[in-house]
């Protein structure tokens, strides 16, 4: 069994499309499906500069302390329910990218 990267659902391992998020996960490799980036995934698709940048984030500056690892845990809990509302509602991914663009610029400069 494996997850699906983008809403973390349960798969079987020679499943190539997840019904419950309906996206196409044939084209992701085993360490893209546990990278678990599924907010910045729904919205901007893969692969995308911006959830390299949130990745390389989340590794080298979350989870180096306490508060980080605990968002870490709670963005894992809740993303994978607003992962299936923004993948299927172009508005919602267009204002998630227009929220998440800022973020990434901040994230870049430091």
């Amino acid at each position: 069994m494996t997850d699906c990267p983008y809403c973390g659902k349960s798969l079987k391992e020679e499943e190539k499309y997840c019904w419950h998020c309906e996206n196409d996960i044939s084209k992701l490799s085993h360490e893209q499906e546990s990278s678990k980036c599924f907010i910045a995934t729904a919205a901007f698709g893969y692969p995308s500069i911006e959830i390299d940048i949130l990745r390389d984030f989340r590794d080298k500056r979350l989870r180096k302390n306490f508060l980080g690892e605990s968002f870490i845990k709670i963005y894992y809990i809740i993303s994978p329910t607003i992962t299936r509302l923004i993948s299927k509602n172009n508005l919602l991914k267009k204002n998630t990218r227009a929220f998440l663009k800022p973020l990434i610029k901040i994230i870049k400069t430091k």
